[in-house]
């Protein structure tokens, strides 16, 4: 998951034009997503990725990339654009 830069982007300027948010899971209105992600994090990512497509909005900046384009734009071309969450990748291996 990638999260936009807020000087990059801020989401209220009344001299630019309205941006169109992708779409995503609605979530509760303090909570989120936080119980179902937390639950089960590879399905509810899964589920996103089937039900919204390739780009899908969690929160107002936070963004699921799941094309391969996408991913490769921002990781090589948009360092400056986009910030890692913290603690994504370093879930605990299963054994299984």
């Amino acid at each position: 998951m990638v999260r936009l830069r807020q000087r990059q982007f801020p989401l209220q300027d009344p001299f630019m034009p309205q941006v169109r948010l992708p779409p995503g899971p609605q979530g509760h209105f303090i909570a989120g997503n936080l119980v179902e992600f937390s639950e089960d994090p590879l399905g509810f990512l899964t589920r996103c990725a089937r039900e919204y497509g390739d780009v899908v909005r969690l929160g107002k900046r936070n963004f699921l990339l799941n094309h391969p384009d996408l991913i490769e734009r921002v990781l090589v071309n948009g360092d400056g654009n986009f910030v890692k969450l913290a603690g994504v990748g370093q879930g605990k291996r299963h054994k299984g």
